[in-house]
């Protein structure tokens, strides 16, 4: 494996470990919303994270996609 190969495992576990970081947090906002009683500040964090989410799943299907191409 290269040296850029090497690099690249390693920004994308970081993104896995951001996004399971996120993931978490979202779940907490998620349990807020669900109880009834969340802010609408909180609902919009909710909405802002969901998207984040989604932007970093992106991101790392992107970059598993990229290496796999240069293997």
């Amino acid at each position: 494996m290269s040296d850029f190969q090497n690099k690249f495992l390693m920004y994308i576990d970081y993104l896995k470990r951001k996004l399971k970081r996120r993931k978490e947090s979202f779940k907490d906002l998620q349990d807020l919303i669900d109880s009834g009683s969340a802010s609408p500040m909180a609902k919009q964090r909710y909405f802002e994270m969901k998207g984040r989410i989604e932007e970093l799943e992106d991101d790392v299907d992107a970059a598993e996609g990229l290496l796999k191409k240069e293997e």
